[in-house]
């Protein structure tokens, strides 16, 4: 892949110049300055700053040029689909164009505090309202997904959970009972830098689910689990008596707002073990990465975390 060039002020004009379906404040001939750049997971992003207004422009490092059109399109569906949410407190930056040489968006630019850095600070109330409104979102999404009728795809599904159960050691003999009973939908494929948290209590989607693949949601709701325990435990133990009745509530939450949002409880043993199951893989995976890269103190600590989710699920 060619490096990311760098920006201007000037470079980021021509870019905002060259792309298609421009709406909002890009239909306004501004001059835009360049204020601001960062970097997430797998992209880059500009921030431009025009009489107190501002946009932000996301260079995705792993688009291709025909992909950046799609994103566009989901971002505006997703969008339409949170707002209609039962709560009405989960938004999404509008597009403003889009540019497929390079791939970038231009988006409005919400502000807020990423979810993970704030959830240890909330007051308990307030983080379950939060973590609700996580479930909302996740939930709707996966309710509008159609499965494709394709064999292939329940194929790759089944193998992802039986291989899942092979590598965690642990629930190998459920698989077969809980698996025709476990509902599949396109993935969301959370990330942590996904949801910022407004001063108000709202939740702002940062980046919407675009990846074309279709799973268990239970993987879905596991990595959410996975990261929430990184946000209010963190990494280094397993949970103590109080910060797992935290991580409880927290989780109750979550499928409470899944529940109403999607129509499905997750509450039966098999969807309980599923999810339980892909957050030991998730682990187990995020500790054998860390010995590859000769990292042992880490990936210890990441075995003695998969080590009590293990001992949870046969407790």
């Amino acid at each position: 892949m060619s490096e990311v060039p760098t920006y201007t002020s000037e470079s980021a004009r021509d870019l905002l110049e060259a792309m298609d379906d421009r709406s909002g404040l890009m239909t306004e001939g501004r001059e835009w300055e360049l204020v601001d750049e960062w970097l997430s997971f797998s992209a880059r992003f500009l921030l431009l700053e025009s009489g107190g207004e501002r946009i932000a422009i996301k260079l995705g490092t792993n688009w291709a040029g025909d992909t950046v059109a799609y994103v566009a399109s989901e971002t505006r569906r997703v969008g339409k689909l949170l707002a209609g949410l039962p709560s009405g407190r989960v938004t999404m930056p509008g597009v403003l164009g889009f540019a497929t040489d390079p791939p970038a968006l231009a988006l409005e630019y919400l502000t807020g505090t990423p979810l993970f850095a704030a959830l240890p600070s909330l007051p308990d109330s307030e983080r379950s309202a939060v973590l609700r409104l996580c479930g909302e979102a996740i939930g709707a999404f996966h309710a509008a997904q159609e499965v494709p009728d394709d064999p292939r795809i329940g194929t790759a599904a089944s193998r992802e959970l039986h291989s899942t159960a092979r590598r965690s050691a642990v629930g190998v003999g459920m698989v077969r009972r809980a698996e025709p009973r476990l509902a599949r939908a396109r993935g969301y494929r959370f990330s942590p830098n996904d949801f910022m948290v407004t001063g108000e209590g709202s939740l702002v989607l940062l980046d919407p689910p675009h990846v074309q693949k279709y799973d268990y949601v239970h993987r879905d709701v596991a990595s959410f689990f996975m990261e929430l325990h990184r946000a209010l435990v963190g990494e280094r133990r397993p949970a103590g008596e109080e910060e797992n009745e935290t991580l409880r509530r927290g989780q109750a939450a979550f499928l409470e707002g899944y529940r109403e949002a999607g129509g499905v409880a997750l509450d039966r043993e098999e969807d309980r073990w599923a999810i339980e199951l892909f957050q030991v893989g998730r682990v187990v995976g995020v500790a054998r990465g860390r010995l590859r890269s000769g990292l042992g103190g880490p990936a210890w600590r990441a075995l003695s975390w998969a080590w009590w989710l293990r001992k949870k699920m046969s407790s």
